[in-house]
């Protein structure tokens, strides 16, 4: 039986968001879901999990237009030793994991 627990909490930041969530990997436990509340707070869904320790976290702010740029988009991160593993598409945020403590790199848009 996974011990499990849910936490609400609002973030100016996603470098804040960031340091919070690696915080808590270094307490061992590890993010599985991510939902966004109403204005005032997310939802953070955490499994316990010891291999947490060698965690990192990176959030990115991207606007996607189908499912076939998502896709690339996903891809592009996995080959990078980044996983996916929590998205809000209406608030264009993606929070990735990496055990591997990778470069993190942020795509930008020119307009």
């Amino acid at each position: 039986m996974a011990f499990t627990r849910t936490l609400s909490k609002k973030f100016n930041s996603f470098e804040d968001e960031e340091h919070w969530l690696n915080e808590l990997a270094q307490s061992g436990w590890r993010l599985v879901d991510y939902s966004k509340g109403g204005l005032a707070e997310n939802h953070y869904h955490f499994h316990v999990d010891l291999d947490a320790k060698n965690m990192h976290y990176k959030i990115d702010y991207r606007t996607i237009k189908n499912r076939e740029e998502f896709d690339d988009y996903k891809e592009l991160f996995h080959e990078t030793g980044w996983e996916l593993i929590a998205k809000n598409h209406s608030y264009l945020k993606y929070i990735f994991i990496s055990a591997e403590g990778r470069k993190f790199f942020r795509i930008t848009h020119q307009l």
